[in-house]
């Protein structure tokens, strides 16, 4: 198993303006379908009444939150030209 870059990492790869977009874009849209399978699961133990597995998805999607909204402000820069050396 490969291990994934980071999106800074990715980012730093990308040489041109619009490669960094379709990398941003990409993230973005991986983060939406995350967000999306964990709210899905979620709402599957409520309708089961299932207290354990709301709260290991509960830790999940704060997990994923906060990952992502640190890297956010990076990817702003990254991709706006701010962050580029």
């Amino acid at each position: 198993m490969t291990k994934r870059r980071s999106i800074g990492e990715r980012l730093n790869r990308a040489k041109s303006l619009e490669v960094k977009q379709e990398v941003a874009r990409d993230w973005a849209a991986d983060w939406e379908r995350e967000q999306k399978t964990l709210i899905t699961q979620l709402e599957q133990a409520v309708k089961t009444d299932d207290y354990d597995q709301l709260c290991i998805v509960t830790g999940q999607l704060k997990a994923v939150t906060e990952k992502r909204f640190n890297a956010l402000a990076n990817v702003i820069d990254k991709v706006s030209g701010i962050g580029n050396e």
